[in-house]
């Protein structure tokens, strides 16, 4: 497919698929700086989408010895769900509680992408499974 687009120097077109989910965590500026645990979920809705978060200690080969961890993401588009598994792994210094900002965004938000919006859904992960329902 080929779009042509207006893309100014102050502006990037950025499009993503329909059935994707896109995590962004702290802006940092080195990968020992610590984080406050928080993940800012975009779930781009229109079609069932998956994504395995990987998390490891970013510092040593730890991770060849089993020390990282996984959550899953699964949209269903069907009714509207985002599920979040329960946390497979660990590692010493892990977050063991974190906060997800989550933002359905679907075809007719044609809003411009930014960091700090607000999300449609705020929610503790505590390591256990939960699942959250668009609005």
């Amino acid at each position: 497919q080929t779009i042509k687009a207006d893309a100014p120097l102050d502006i990037i077109p950025l499009y993503v698929k329909a059935g994707s989910i896109l995590l962004f965590g702290p802006e940092i500026q080195y990968s020992t700086q610590p984080t406050n645990g928080t993940l800012k979920v975009r779930v781009y809705t229109g079609a069932d989408a998956q994504f395995m978060y990987y998390e490891d200690e970013a510092t040593n080969y730890n991770y060849e010895k089993g020390d990282f961890s996984f959550i899953p993401f699964t949209y269903n588009e069907a009714d509207g769900t985002l599920t979040i598994g329960s946390r497979d792994g660990g590692f010493e210094q892990m977050a063991e509680e974190r906060t997800l900002e989550i933002l359905f965004i679907d075809e007719a938000s044609k809003a411009p992408f930014s960091y700090d919006t607000k999300p449609d859904v705020l929610v503790k992960y505590k390591g256990e499974a939960l699942t959250v329902k668009k609005k």
